[in-house]
């Protein structure tokens, strides 16, 4: 017979052997030689098995781990003839001490959502291999565990689908509460049971929607002179405004400004700062003497909601001085230092 094949299946003094078969129709059985060094002698052979045909594997058990064992096959017939030693082959057993790794990839760590679908991670094992791996969901206002179907108050532990990559979708947005924080807890078990330490991650499920304002111009005002576009904005707790965003429309015909030009539909420039924003500069229009203008915002905040923007404030842009007074006319009221005008 050919060498064997080994493998390690990290169960822990344990080598796996397996071998091309003798086609000869008179085989009776195969005989598993083992020996302590390479190029063992007959004297040194220990018979760790013998494999009635046509079975061709065997499990080797009760080795020491970490220590190399060499084997060579022989075939033997009916008759009780014994062929050669087919070629040497060596294997080192070993256990399994490593545990497995596994986290949360989406929802991201400290992510604000506005919507759930799916709770999704990868794990690892660089030996027997992941088997199983575990989810935790922990609502973070009362410590209770989402049960599958319900929050419930023990701990409790939902089945996920996968194990290197895994997703779990039995949890919506429809269960969650806006403004509250959940934490995700993992860990994964390997092929010879050991358990990986727990990877926490935390969430916020938020759907308020932020609001803004444009507070320069001021609504119904008269400018000569805007080189600033400003306004505040703000979001419900623990929400945060991530962007503002200002519209600049031209009222004679209803075209909006794009940072470049005036055009069709309407544009969105993003703003400088949140809290207090700001939009100037190389992103403001040339204003047309005696043209009206109307500014609008909208805020949206880290977890994806977008407020619906208000009418906006709509100013007229005015550089025309107003004309000279007429010719004064001038009467002595006789009063004593006095003159009407």
């Amino acid at each position: 017979p050919a060498a064997p094949g080994i493998s390690k299946p990290w169960t822990g003094g344990v080598l796996n052997l397996g071998w091309a078969a003798n086609t000869e129709t008179d085989l009776k059985d195969y005989q598993v030689r083992r020996a302590s060094y390479s190029g063992f002698a007959d004297v040194d052979m220990v018979i760790a098995a013998t494999i009635l045909a046509p079975n061709t594997t065997h499990q080797d058990g009760g080795l020491a781990n970490a220590t190399t064992y060499y084997y060579k096959i022989i075939a033997r017939d009916t008759a009780g003839n014994a062929s050669v030693f087919g070629f040497q082959n060596w294997g080192t057993p070993g256990q399994d001490l490593t545990a497995p790794l596994a986290g949360v990839t989406s929802p991201a760590a400290n992510a604000f959502i506005n919507g759930l679908t799916t709770i999704s991670g990868t794990s690892s094992d660089g030996q027997s291999g992941v088997t199983n791996v575990s989810l935790r969901i922990l609502r973070t206002s009362d410590n209770y565990y989402w049960g599958g179907g319900s929050w419930v108050g023990p701990v409790s532990s939902v089945a996920v689908v996968g194990t290197t990559a895994w997703t779990y979708t039995g949890l919506s947005g429809a269960n969650l509460t806006n403004g509250t924080t959940y934490q995700t807890q993992v860990w994964a078990t390997d092929a010879v049971s050991n358990a990986g330490t727990v990877v926490t991650s935390t969430f916020t499920f938020d759907t308020s929607v932020p609001v803004s304002l444009v507070t320069t111009p001021a609504g119904g005002s008269r400018t000569n002179n805007l080189i600033t576009i400003s306004g505040t904005s703000s979001d419900t707790s623990p929400g945060s405004v991530s962007t503002v965003q200002v519209q600049i429309k031209r009222n004679s015909d209803t075209y909006y400004w794009d940072g470049f030009t005036w055009g069709g539909p309407g544009t969105w420039l993003s703003g400088t700062g949140t809290t207090n924003w700001t939009l100037s500069g190389s992103s403001l229009p040339v204003w047309v003497d005696g043209s009206s203008y109307t500014v609008a915002s909208r805020a949206q905040d880290t977890a994806g909601n977008v407020e619906t923007p208000g009418a906006g404030n709509t100013f007229t842009f005015d550089t025309t001085a107003p004309g000279a007074p007429a010719g004064v006319g001038v009467t002595n009221p006789w009063s004593g230092g006095v003159l009407n005008l």
